[in-house]
């Protein structure tokens, strides 16, 4: 299979998801709900419901299952997270890694 990218957004220009996207998607997983998941990421859980629906719109396929009692991953969705939740760990540790500079932030200056 080849990927032939993003599908097209009303300007023409391909619509690549972004940072918000993702980690609210991955945040509405582990919590397994928006109220939670929205808490977390100190969100409404509309604009998490938002940020969901756009991923889904810009990736063409549904992620996310939702009824009034659950929330759960599809197909689609658990293969998108398994690939995810790696890089996003890997994110939050590169961040962590420069605490020690904070500490002392005139002393790495050069």
């Amino acid at each position: 299979m080849v990927f032939t990218g993003f599908p097209n957004n009303e300007s023409g220009a391909m619509a690549a998801p972004g940072f918000s996207e993702t980690n609210a998607f991955v945040a509405v997983l582990e919590q397994k709900s928006f109220t939670r998941a929205a808490k977390q990421l100190g969100l409404s859980p509309p604009r998490v419901s938002e940020l969901i629906r756009g991923l889904e719109e810009s990736l063409g396929v549904r992620l996310v299952e939702r009824t009034t009692r659950s929330v759960a991953a599809t197909a689609a969705g658990e293969r998108l997270l398994a690939r995810l939740r790696p890089v996003l760990d890997e994110y939050e540790a590169a961040l962590d890694s420069l605490n020690d500079l904070r500490a002392n932030p005139l002393e790495h200056c050069a």
